[in-house]
C-alpha cells in the first residue's frame, strides 16, 4: 500500500537519461516499476518515506558472529597487514 506521501513524491523522469517517457510495467504495478522508454532502464516511480525505508532496514539483523572461518581468517590478514605498515609523516605508505 503507498503512503500519501509516495503519491506525492512520484519520480516522473527516468533517473539515468533524465526522459520522462516512461511505461509502466504490466504484472509490477504494485511495485510501481516502470521502464524508461529512451535508455530501458527500470525502477520504481515512488520514492519511499523515512519512515518506510526505517521499517525495512531496522527489520536486519546485523549478526556479526555469523560470519565464516574464511572471512574472518582474511579481515586478521588484512588487519595485519596494515598495522605492520611503516608510517612516514604520519601518512600510510
Amino acid at each position: 500500500m503507498i503512503s500519501e506521501y509516495n503519491l506525492k513524491s512520484k519520480i516522473d523522469n527516468c533517473p539515468v537519461c533524465n526522459s520522462n517517457k516512461l511505461k509502466i510495467l504490466v504484472g509490477y504495478e504494485k511495485n510501481h516499476l516502470v521502464r524508461c522508454k529512451k535508455c530501458t532502464f527500470v525502477f520504481s516511480n515512488c520514492k519511499p518515506t523515512h519512515k518506510e525505508l526505517d521499517k525495512v532496514y531496522n527489520s536486519y539483523i546485523r549478526d556479526d558472529n555469523k560470519r565464516t572461518e574464511l572471512t574472518l581468517k582474511k579481515m586478521h590478514l588484512i588487519v595485519d597487514n596494515i598495522i605492520k605498515k611503516p608510517m612516514l609523516n604520519e601518512c600510510w605508505i
